[in-house]
């Protein structure tokens, strides 16, 4: 994914545009793209705004990320990329996970932006257990944010938390299901680096 990442750093300079003006166009906060760019932060951008940007540019889409096809471009299917737990690792576009979307649209799910994760751990337990994988429905907006369980960036990687918010809706607690470990109470969101929330998760029963 590094190569996307020179490739719009590329194009803002050769045009003479900024990061903040780029971030403004898909209307993000000045400073996303400067951290897409430099920190990997987001590691993809979403397809609605990689989209825009290269319209913009007048360049292929390719140019700048890849394209989500279904396998042997079969339109009924979709392919998502296996999320990295670790700091610092890019999506492994070279594992990636076919869905039909029927299936998907039965689900609920196929409006937004979508990565695979898998569980790493015993923070989650019972819920979740070491070695489930789970659907993240990658969000837009900490406006969309409500109780339930979703995947954070942490410093140290990956990881899938509990969200409950306070009644005001300002504050938010990080939870874990394993009473072993302990809980982050009273956070202020924008605090938060929530990548996205779960949706679906699968487990091996043999």
């Amino acid at each position: 994914m590094l190569q996307y990442r020179h490739a719009l750093d590329e194009l803002i300079k050769e045009r003479s545009e900024s990061y903040s003006s780029i971030s403004r166009l898909i209307a993000r906060n000045p400073a996303y793209i400067q951290q897409y760019i430099t920190r990997g932060s987001p590691a993809v951008l979403d397809e609605s705004d990689r989209r825009k940007i290269a319209q913009y540019f007048d360049v292929p889409e390719t140019r700048i990320g890849p394209v989500s096809k279904g396998r042997g471009g079969d339109p009924r299917l979709v392919k998502v990329a296996l999320l990295p737990t670790a700091a610092g690792q890019e999506p492994d576009c070279e594992q990636e996970y076919v869905f039909d979307l029927a299936w998907m649209a039965g689900h609920g799910l196929g409006s937004e932006p979508l990565a695979i994760l898998k569980i790493a751990g015993d923070t989650m337990e019972p819920t979740l257990k070491q070695g489930d994988e789970v659907l993240v429905a990658r969000r837009r907006s900490k406006a969309e944010l409500r109780d339930g369980l979703y995947a954070l960036r942490l410093a140290d990687g990956v990881t899938v938390r509990r969200l409950a918010l306070s009644p005001s809706g300002s504050l938010v607690s990080v939870l874990c299901d394993n009473p072993a470990y302990p809980d982050w109470e009273g956070i202020k969101r924008s605090n938060l680096n929530i990548i996205g929330r779960v949706v679906w998760h699968g487990r091996r029963l043999v």
